[in-house]
């Protein structure tokens, strides 16, 4: 299990920058979800890198996703449907010994999440594409 993050948690970044991506981020930030310590957004252009996106920074552009994930210590990357199809065209290796996990926000996020409470400590539905050992 990844227990890189701060007080354990997974250090993830969030590739794509559309308004999925904004809705998951106003939903981590909503309900404090424990296991994710969000590090930052990925775009898809270097136009974007420095950005605020939901108060959290775009820290580069998805040609750069293998650097960003070996330079931040990533354990876990989030995608939004949009931003799949660069993870599927080339996918990500990390340096070291560490497994990186690989999720989905699924393209019905907000509905599945509309009806939670602040103080709704369940995981947040996403789709395991590649889970880290």
């Amino acid at each position: 299990m990844h227990q890189r993050g701060r007080e354990g948690r997974l250090r993830t970044l969030l590739v794509g920058t559309d308004a999925v991506a904004v809705h998951f981020v106003d939903q981590l930030e909503r309900t404090g979800v424990v296991h994710c310590d969000l590090i930052g957004v990925v775009g898809d252009g270097s136009q974007q890198r420095g950005c605020p996106l939901a108060g959290r920074p775009v820290v580069g552009h998805v040609g750069e996703l293998e650097s960003l994930v070996n330079d931040f210590g990533i354990d876990h990357l989030v995608f939004t449907p949009s931003a799949m199809a660069s993870f599927l065209e080339r996918p990500v290796r990390s340096r070291g010994a560490r497994d990186l996990r690989v999720s989905m926000v699924p393209i019905a996020f907000a509905e599945m999440v509309a009806d939670r409470g602040a103080d709704d400590s369940a995981p947040l539905p996403l789709v395991e594409i590649q889970v880290g050992s």
